[in-house]
């Protein structure tokens, strides 16, 4: 039997001790592959066993297939709610585990899911993608996860698909409209509603996935800044912009905002004929189930109740569903799962690796499972119950915080990054001084998203005119990481650590051009952080957490320490924000002997001094470098890409915690720089990454420096 780790271990001997005989290989390979979807597979037993899988980056799709033997069955995965789409890193272990246990794996683009809306082009997208896998002659299972589990289910029952899995899926879109606005759920054969406290972030998240359905222009940015509004803060007033809005756009608050179920059928059809049509398409529940379904879902999940997949398993014909209920398991990020939690995790495993080896999971000669598979009916009373907790790590069948809005988006948990693409072999450096201070800008990579969705505000239009003036890309937009560093009065210091090449394939270069700058992190004396997102933080350590710059001291805003570390605030967050605290504690863990706070106008280092500019996070910071009559400001993420926020400062960014509060500063900041004709650098800034500010119209235009001007 394969070596796993201790829990993995004891959790197999424990499930393998109830199986009979035949079934302990399959029994033992789903705890391994499960450990590597947890652990991402470099880590774990199946990364020591096998080796990396191809992934094959198409227009339509990625495509990973098993190195050393072809697949025996194919997967077609969802990404769920992310902008990342089929990037986003929380996926990528899932996809690469599963090639590796002999899958092909095909990962489509998305276009509503990536837009973070329902859209019923992503059925059309998840059948081409199966059809594409059975005409390479190979069985098709098709995946999704919360809200993608929809285009999963819809297209799959043509007879391309012979099993759907479904994680945190649901079957009937009144009753998912139901459980958002109030809580309230059932059970199959249940009449009384079982009655709760509507998820403060259930609603909202429901209101930005239709916003893009709404026939008005208007409605639609106004409804996607009131769910992102109520996202930040639950209890935030809607009335200046419902003042705003045409009547259908009313009607949409006013379904979330209601709170009596029975009501809920008439909210949803007070909505504009566009949007009941989008809701129409992507219901399950109309559709005429008949493909055998393997339904997991967690008791715990406070965005879509367990009870939607036990309807689910409820309407498809007898024996056509096997529903796992997952004890302890949550909708993005479990609780403390309890141990028969964790063996239903590897049931559900078993089941897919069984499918994949022949066997039809819903067939009547299907004897895999020693234990009885429950009933929807097992599922209710189970639902009931709470059985004791178990500190453990993390165990996940799929991607974290794929089903809300990426500006909820969780830090990724340490896993392979997938075929990295390494830097290019031009050196991404570029030097100029500043006074006394020698400067160096570091290309640290880039990552690709559309254009579509990044902006809250801009009007219909606006966003793709100005990206189409600056010759940038709208689909995919590619927006730059960069990091600055200073070598001042005997020091070196860096600002921001970059993404280490975790967070995206074309990422990580820092570190790279770094060297080519002639310089080492070893030689990093000072690094100091803007603000806490991921992709600032990740190069801090390596994938294995051990500390990238060894002699350095850590500087970070105190109002961001307060922030991440303080567990009222995290409790307060979307799900998927919480994910970074983790990140914070792990990220920072290494450091903590060397890490200082700071305050507004904190000096770090001569010449050097901290300027607070919230709104992105709640401790965003800038940092005004000065030597003699040169001045710089190291503008971190007061803009995104200049070109289209300094050109128009009042556009809102999804990443913005607080657009408001971010817009004021960028316009103060922006205005400065522009008046004082200081230096800049911005960490999403296109090479060379410095350059000036100066007033055009109603905003700014970044100037980049001039190649003769590096030293």
């Amino acid at each position: 039997m394969v070596r796993a780790s201790r829990i993995g271990r004891f959790l197999l001997a424990l499930t393998l001790a109830a199986l009979p005989g035949c079934a302990r290989l399959i029994g033992g390979e789903a705890g391994v592959v499960l450990e590597a979807i947890e652990h991402g597979p470099a880590r774990t037993e199946l990364g020591r066993i096998t080796p990396p899988p191809l992934r094959t980056r198409l227009p339509e799709a990625d495509l990973w297939l098993p190195r050393d033997a072809a697949p025996r069955a194919a997967v077609v995965l969802a990404p769920g709610f992310s902008e990342a789409g089929r990037d986003d890193p929380r996926l990528l272990p899932v996809a690469e585990s599963l090639a590796r246990a002999g899958f092909a794996v095909r990962v489509p683009e998305l276009p509503g899911a990536r837009r973070l809306t329902l859209d019923p082009a992503d059925i059309a997208a998840m059948r081409r993608a199966a059809e594409v896998e059975r005409a390479a002659g190979r069985r098709v299972a098709l995946a999704g996860i919360s809200f993608a589990a929809a285009p999963a289910l819809l297209a799959g029952q043509d007879g391309t698909a012979s099993l759907i899995v479904t994680l945190g899926g649901f079957h009937d879109m009144t009753a998912l409209a139901v459980f958002a606005a109030t809580g309230a759920h059932r059970a199959p054969g249940e009449t009384a509603w079982r009655r709760g406290a509507p998820n403060p972030f259930a609603g909202p998240a429901f209101l930005l996935a239709i916003a893009e359905a709404m026939p008005d222009p208007g409605d639609r940015w106004l409804l996607r800044e009131a769910g992102a509004r109520r996202l930040r803060a639950p209890a935030a007033p809607l009335d200046d912009l419902a003042r705003d809005m045409t009547p259908a756009g009313r009607a949409a608050l006013a379904l979330i905002a209601e709170r009596d179920p029975a009501r809920i059928p008439d909210r949803l059809a007070a909505l504009p004929a566009p949007a009941r049509s989008v809701l129409a398409a992507l219901d399950p529940a109309g559709a005429g189930l008949v493909t055998c379904t393997l339904a997991i879902h967690g008791l715990e999940d406070p965005i879509i109740p367990w009870t939607q997949s036990a309807a689910l398993a409820a309407a498809l014909p007898p024996g056509r569903a096997v529903l796992v209920p997952v004890p302890g398991f949550g909708h993005v990020e479990p609780a403390a799962v309890p141990m028969d939690g964790q063996l239903a995790l590897i049931r559900a495993m078993r089941h897919l690796l069984a499918w994949r080896d022949g066997h039809d999971p819903c067939g009547s000669a299907y004897r895999v499972l020693a234990i009885r598979q429950p009933s929807p009916h097992d599922a209710a009373s189970m639902g009931r119950r709470r059985g004791p907790g178990m500190n453990r790590r993390v165990v996940m069948l799929g991607a974290a915080a794929l089903s809300l809005p990426a500006l909820m988006r969780a830090t990724p948990a340490p896993a392979q990054a997938p075929a990295p693409v390494p830097p290019p072999a031009t050196p991404g450096f570029f030097r100029f001084r500043l006074g006394e201070v020698t400067v160096t800008t570091l290309f640290d990579g880039f990552f690709q998203r559309p254009l579509a969705g990044l902006i809250r505000n801009a009007p219909p239009g606006a966003a793709e005119q100005a990206a189409a003036a600056a010759f940038l890309g709208t689909d995919p937009l590619r927006i730059p990481y960069s990091v600055t560093m200073l070598q001042v009065a005997g020091q070196t210091i860096l600002f921001d650590a970059g993404t280490g090449g975790q967070l995206a394939p074309t990422g990580g270069w820092a570190i790279p051009n770094m060297r080519a700058a002639g310089l080492t992190p070893e030689q990093v004396t000072l690094v100091v952080h803007s603000h806490f997102h991921p992709d600032h933080i990740s190069g801090l350590t390596t994938r294995d957490n051990a500390a990238v710059f060894p002699n350095a001291e850590i500087a970070v805003p105190e109002a961001e320490w307060r922030f991440w570390t303080d567990a009222g605030s995290i409790s307060r967050l979307p799900e998927g924000l919480r994910g970074i605290a983790t990140a914070v504690e792990r990220r920072f863990g290494p450091y903590r002997a060397r890490l200082r706070q700071f305050g507004d106008g904190a000096e770090l280092a001569p010449g050097v001094r901290a300027i607070l500019a919230a709104g992105h996070t709640p401790g965003h910071s800038v940092f005004e470098v000065t030597s003699g009559q040169a001045g710089m400001l190291v503008l971190g993420d007061t803009t995104n890409r200049p070109e289209l926020f300094a050109r128009n400062p009042g556009w809102h960014a999804i990443f913005d915690m607080d657009p408001q509060a971010a817009e004021a500063n960028r316009r103060r900041l922006l205005d400065r720089a522009a008046t004082d004709r200081l230096w800049v650098t911005g960490y999403h800034f296109p090479f060379p990454i410095a350059g000036r500010i100066a007033r055009e119209g109603d905003g700014f235009r970044y100037v980049r420096a001039d190649w003769i001007d590096g030293a």
